[in-house]
Formats: structure tokens, C-alpha cells, sequence
């Protein structure tokens, strides 16, 4: 816990609460990475997470602090993820023949001082026979579009986003099947706010 962490002028230090549940203890590792990735494991050099290495035993909880290494700047918002990662299976099961690891990624956001939301802008166009929505975020902190449908005159569907986030100043693209017509719409949950809006056309 939390699930998402936000930074920000006047949130520069925040910690998450990492519980082993198991009856094994368990080390794991913290590392921020760059998100969305421009470059395969670009890690973020602004961001400090302690400790970067701990050991839980079983059934006990413990924090690690994430924090800011230079002040809050710029027009847009910044993008991480914490990835929380265990390091080896534990003795007893690396004899089973296969060891599997769990990794947790978080998000994690550091919020420019002036944040301007934007609707995200809806629109769809065909190309090679094949019809493609995008969704814009026009705002300069990230959106959400959890559970996205299309609701055109073959009924509803469901839209295959590859993420729930839009980042800043981004678009997502994706492919759909189903016919699109002037009437089609899209629904989505923002948060836990159910939004609606037309869908563009060319």
C-alpha cells in the first residue's frame, strides 16, 4: 500500500508498506524505472527509494521511503514506475524444479507545479481496410480510461487499450473491430466517475 504514488510540490518523501504475507521470509529489491520505457531498463536517476534492498520475515510488514533528488519543474508531468522484486524463491522450493519470482510495479507520479487536466479526446480512422481509435491526452498530467467500451450500432465492445493510463501530452492507438458510424460513442471509467463522449471521425 498505496497501489499509485504521487510527488509533488509539498510531497517530495512518501513511503509504501511492503506485507509478506508468506510463511517464508522474503527479500526483494526496489528499483524506479522511467515510464512509459524509451529505452529498455532506463532507470530514474531523480528518484532515491531506502532501502534499495530488504528482507521481510514471515508475516511481517515493512516501509521504504521514496523521495524527490531535485525540486519539482517543468511543464509536464514526470512518470515512474517502483518495482518491487524478489530477489530468489525461497530454499524450499528451489528443489520443485521451477522457481518463480514476483515482481510488483507501481505507479508513480511527480506532478509539474501548475497540473491542467484535459478531457481525453476520442477519435477513430480507417486504414487498410481495418478501423483504429486513439485516445488523446491533451492535459500536461496523466488521465485515466479504465474499462473503455465502444458503443456503436452493433452494440457494445469492449476497447483492448494496452494501458488504463494516458500520459501527458500522449496518445494510445489500438486496433477494433466492428463497424464505426457518426453515432458511435465511447464510455469509460475515470477513476470512479463513468464519462462519455462522441467519437471523432475524419
Amino acid at each position: 500500500m498505496p497501489t499509485r504514488i504521487d510527488l509533488g510540490a509539498g510531497r517530495g518523501v512518501q513511503s509504501v508498506l511492503i506485507t509478506n504475507t508468506s510463511a517464508h521470509a522474503v527479500t526483494v529489491e526496489t528499483q524506479v524505472m522511467v515510464w512509459p520505457e524509451d529505452a529498455p531498463g532506463q532507470q530514474a536517476n531523480d528518484i532515491v527509494v531506502t532501502p534499495a534492498v530488504l528482507t521481510l520475515p514471515p508475516n511481517q510488514r515493512m516501509r521504504v521511503r521514496i523521495g524527490l533528488l531535485r525540486p519539482v519543474g517543468g511543464d509536464i508531468e514526470r512518470a515512474y514506475r517502483l518495482y518491487i522484486t524478489e530477489l530468489m524463491a525461497p530454499a524450499s522450493l528451489q528443489g520443485a524444479g521451477i522457481g518463480v519470482r514476483l515482481r510488483i510495479g507501481i505507479p508513480l507520479f511527480v506532478a509539474p507545479p501548475q497540473p491542467q487536466a484535459q478531457p481525453l479526446q476520442w477519435s477513430a480512422y480507417r486504414e487498410a481496410n481495418a478501423w483504429f481509435l486513439k485516445v488523446r491526452n491533451e492535459g500536461n498530467v496523466h488521465a485515466l480510461a479504465t474499462k473503455p467500451v465502444l458503443l456503436s450500432a452493433d452494440g457494445p465492445s469492449a476497447i483492448p487499450l494496452p494501458s488504463s493510463y494516458v500520459m501527458a501530452n500522449s496518445s494510445l492507438t489500438v486496433a477494433i473491430t466492428g463497424s464505426v458510424t457518426s453515432g458511435t460513442r465511447v464510455r469509460w471509467l475515470d477513476g470512479d466517475t463513468e464519462r462519455e463522449s462522441a467519437l471523432a471521425l475524419p
